[in-house]
């Protein structure tokens, strides 16, 4: 008999333990939901910040076609990666650039580089964002080579008798060279927008044609496509 009320007594022990247990661990779960719930009141998830801390321009701050190109330009020059940011639709492009619209402007889907994928937001959005930051890229390496024209070709390797002198001249490389004010030296009125340009809600597309020189050296002209977004000017593509 005192075995069973022993064993009856045990079981009865365990059975609280586990509830407070269980009380405990529910208390517990709600602590760190509420502390994911805390994280995300205060700035969302990593893509939302990111898309929030873009860049953008102030009202008007472009106002013609040709003070956003200049603007661009002058933050290469100056190596201020946020300027030049703002001068490229790349939200609006990312929130057009949706299946239907994809499929809609090319007649099929077919999954590449540029397609936009259903549940796969940050793909669709730093797809976007890529490619303008791309045009940043690519105008201030021309910059980079230009300062610093022993780089190409270079190559240093582990183990050689200069080795280290010559890869402390790389580390102490800078950009020196700068883009002159790009000279418009043709506007063309491009009346025709595809369907996620229309998305973009662009009211204009103006096609320009500027001329550039890197310290008085002239090199060779560019294309930029330019739209009206509200009341500013931005950059769709550069070529």
């Amino acid at each position: 008999m005192q075995q069973r009320k022993w064993m009856f007594c045990s079981v009865v022990f365990l059975l609280l333990f586990v509830a407070v247990t269980g009380c405990t661990n529910q208390g517990r779960s709600g602590e760190i939901s509420s502390g994911d719930a805390r994280k995300d009141q205060s700035g969302g998830t990593f893509l939302e910040n990111f898309q929030a801390d873009l860049p953008q321009p102030t009202e008007a701050q472009f106002s013609t076609p040709e003070s956003v190109v200049e603007a661009f330009f002058e933050a290469v020059n100056e190596h201020d990666l946020d300027s030049a940011l703002k001068c490229f639709p790349i939200m609006e492009k990312y929130r057009a650039n949706t299946v239907d619209n994809h499929f809609n402007l090319l007649h099929t889907y077919e999954l590449q580089a540029g397609t936009p994928i259903p549940s796969f937001e940050s793909h669709n959005f730093f797809k976007s964002f890529l490619e303008y930051e791309q045009y940043w890229e690519n105008f201030y390496m021309f910059l980079f080579l230009n300062s610093n024209p022993d780089i190409m070709g270079k190559r240093i390797v582990m183990g050689e008798a200069n080795a280290a002198t010559e890869l402390k001249k790389i580390k102490e490389m800078k950009v020196s060279s700068t883009y002159s004010k790009p000279e418009i030296i043709a506007n063309y009125d491009k009346m025709n927008k595809n369907v996620i340009e229309q998305n973009m809600n662009i009211q204009e597309i103006r096609l320009l044609e500027i001329k550039l020189y890197i310290e008085e050296e002239e090199q060779n002209p560019v294309l930029v496509r330019v739209g009206k977004i509200g009341s500013n000017w931005r950059i769709l593509n550069m070529s």
